[in-house]
């Protein structure tokens, strides 16, 4: 017998195959439209090659579109059943969501450059500089301890309010906590 539990997880299996297929299906379709709408824009502006700079920094994102394609991939028996479902390829965070990043960095400057020439590459600069800005708000608190301890202090203040207390009702909370009753409690009393 079949409990609902498995039925849960096998659905969440069956949507995850499904957004992968059409995720891959998506990578592979916008590479390829990518590329030649930039080859196309660059034959009719009068560039006629591919150069070695487009084909150096088209490289990480069609890598990260294999990687991608490689690990979101469902894996099926012989009779059809899926075996594995593959990474979610819509998760958000992690490796996943950054290869995703680099894609669209790809596909952004290959449309940038074909119109606007090569110059538009230097575009492709976010990646390393946003990797940079991650590593650099990582390490900070170990380079500059007091910059760390300032902003623990900051972070350990504690907050009387709870969140969505509107004003009026932090007021009639500090109130009761001092052991003042509030206009109501003092009009029940009379």
């Amino acid at each position: 017998m079949v409990s609902s539990a498995d039925w849960a997880i096998h659905d969440i299996h069956d949507k995850i195959t499904a957004g992968n297929q059409k995720s891959i299906r998506i990578l592979q379709l916008a590479n390829a439209a990518f590329i030649l709408l930039h080859v196309i824009s660059n034959h009719f502006l009068g560039r006629r090659h591919f150069s070695f700079t487009a084909l150096a920094l088209t490289l990480p994102g069609l890598v990260c579109s294999l990687v991608l394609a490689r690990w979101g991939k469902p894996v099926f028996s012989e009779n059809g059943q899926v075996v594995s479902s593959g990474e979610d390829l819509s998760g958000e965070g992690g490796l996943i969501e950054h290869m995703w990043d680099i894609v669209y960095v790809t596909w952004m400057c290959l449309t940038m450059t074909g119109f606007f020439g090569g110059i538009m590459w230097w575009m492709f600069i976010i990646v390393p500089g946003f990797a940079i800005f991650k590593a650099a708000s990582f390490a900070m608190p170990f380079l500059m301890p007091a910059a760390g301890r300032m902003r623990d202090a900051i972070s350990s203040q504690p907050n009387t309010a709870e969140p969505g207390e509107s004003k009026r009702q932090q007021k009639l909370k500090q109130r009761q906590q001092k052991g003042q009753p509030g206009k109501r409690h003092q009009q029940q009393q009379r």
